[in-house]
């Protein structure tokens, strides 16, 4: 999902330069709005391929492996033993030296676009290094766990709101904020009915959704 993320960024830099109808719009210094347009398309274009790479691995594949393909999607913590942690511990931390090397740019990258050039920031470079971190990051979590979904959404605004938006803060605060979702998620799921555990990603979208509309209701508040 990376490379189809990464094409799109690209395919964007290059409508900007050819169509003044992709160029940034400027509503303030401290709110910048970007217009995709075509690209949103093109982003639903790579699910849907990825959504069909999904579903002909599940025609192919014998009952067990379809019965754990579909375990997998649930999310859960009781497969994984050291040597996995192991594996996803290195895929997530490899990218996080660099991430705080980057903070600093990640913060003029909040007063937009045009500010963060103008401050020597390679926009570009960063956001596709950003996107290719970010993905190996969440590819470590979840490759032997399963989707565990809203603790990507709701684990970075929960920093936001405790520890400000200064990056060298937020990218560790976000992880420990996330660490600590998932483990009581987990707790919560072994202990509602025992000795039945339920799957930790389903738990955890019934516990993300309302805090996700809360924080949209929230944001629109603000914004009246």
């Amino acid at each position: 999902a990376v490379f189809g993320v990464s094409y799109v960024q690209i395919w964007y830099d290059k409508q900007v330069k050819k169509d003044p109808d992709f160029e940034v719009e400027v509503e303030d210094e401290r709110n910048v709005q970007i217009k995709y347009r075509a690209g949103y398309l093109v982003c639903g274009v790579d699910m849907f391929l990825f959504s069909a790479a999904t579903s002909l691995l599940q025609y192919v594949a014998t009952e067990y492996q379809v019965q754990a393909i579909v375990f997998w999607g649930f999310g859960n913590l009781g497969r994984v033993g050291w040597s996995e942690l192991g594996m996803a511990a290195v895929m997530i931390l490899l990218p996080v030296p660099f991430a705080l090397k980057l903070s600093w740019d990640l913060n003029a990258l909040l007063a937009g676009e045009e500010t963060a050039s103008s401050l020597g920031v390679n926009v570009r470079r960063l956001r596709i290094g950003g996107i290719l971190a970010a993905s190996l990051m969440a590819a470590g979590a979840i490759c032997f766990t399963g989707v565990i979904g809203f603790i990507g959404l709701v684990a970075p605004h929960i920093a936001r709101l405790a520890l400000g938006a200064e990056h060298r803060f937020l990218i560790p605060g976000a992880a420990l904020f996330g660490a600590s979702l998932v483990t009581f998620s987990d707790l919560l799921a072994r202990n509602i009915c025992p000795p039945q555990i339920i799957p930790i990603g389903i738990l955890t979208s019934f516990l993300g959704v309302p805090f996700f509309f809360w924080l949209l209701m929230r944001k629109g508040q603000n914004h009246a």
